[in-house]
C-alpha cells in the first residue's frame, strides 16, 4: 500500500516549515541503511551516514521523548485528521537531510516487526525542481525500481512500512533534500 498526496499546504506554510526545518538540530549520525549490503547482519550499523535526527520517540505508553517543533505536529494532524481519517498512533518522528553524493540504500521502515506499521513521509520543501533529483524509489524484492517519486513541495507519501524503498540524493550542490518520516502504528 502506497498513496501520494499533493497540494495539502499553502505556499506560505511551506516556506515557514522549510525555514524551520533548516534550523533543526541536524546531526551527522543518521544511518542510511541499517540491515543491508555491505553489512547484512541485524547487528550492523549500516553502510554510511547522512544528516538526521529522531525528534520524537514513544518507547512505551508512558514514556515519550520529544524535541519536535509544534509545526511538525501541525503537519501530522492536518494530514491524519483532515485527509486520511485513519486511527493511527505516533511512534517516532525522524528527520532526514541528504546532500549531493549522500545516496540512501534499500531499507524498510518497520520499527517493531509489526504489519501495522505505517510511514507518513513529508517533504518540507517550498520549491523543488525534478532536475535536482532526490527521488524516493520503491523497490521490489530484487531491489529493482518499480516506482519513483520526486520530493515535490509539501508532498506526503503514505505507505506500509514494509515497502522496500530508498532515497536518492540531490544531484545539485548546496540544495538539501529533506524529509520528515512520521512512524505510525495502525490501531
Amino acid at each position: 500500500m502506497l498513496k501520494v498526496y499533493d497540494d495539502l499546504f499553502t505556499d506560505d506554510f511551506l516556506v515557514g516549515i522549510n525555514l524551520m526545518c533548516r534550523n533543526l538540530p541536524w546531526g551527522y549520525a543518521n544511518t542510511a541503511n541499517r540491515y543491508q549490503f555491505p553489512h547484512e547482519s541485524p547487528l550492523a550499523k549500516g553502510s554510511h551516514l547522512f544528516f538526521g535526527k529522531r525528534l520524537y520517540e514513544k518507547t512505551s505508553p508512558y514514556r515519550v521523548t520529544n524535541e519536535a517543533p509544534s509545526e511538525l505536529f501541525d503537519v501530522l494532524e492536518h494530514f491524519v485528521f483532515g485527509t486520511l481519517n485513519e486511527n493511527l498512533d505516533l511512534l517516532a518522528i525522524d528527520t532526514n537531510l541528504q546532500m549531493q553524493g549522500q545516496e540512501g540504500t534499500a531499507h524498510l521502515d518497520v520499527l517493531a516487526g509489526s504489519n501495522q506499521d505505517r510511514t507518513i513521509m513529508f517533504y518540507p520543501h517550498y520549491k523543488w525542481d525534478e532536475s535536482w533529483g532526490g527521488q524516493l524509489q520503491v523497490l521490489d524484492k530484487n531491489e529493482e525500481v518499480t516506482r519513483e517519486y520526486f520530493p515535490k513541495p509539501g508532498r506526503i507519501i503514505y505507505f506500509d512500512s514494509t515497502v522496500l524503498h530508498r532515497a536518492l540524493a540531490p544531484v545539485v550542490p548546496n540544495e538539501p533534500r529533506m524529509s520528515i518520516a512520521f512512524r505510525m502504528r495502525k490501531l
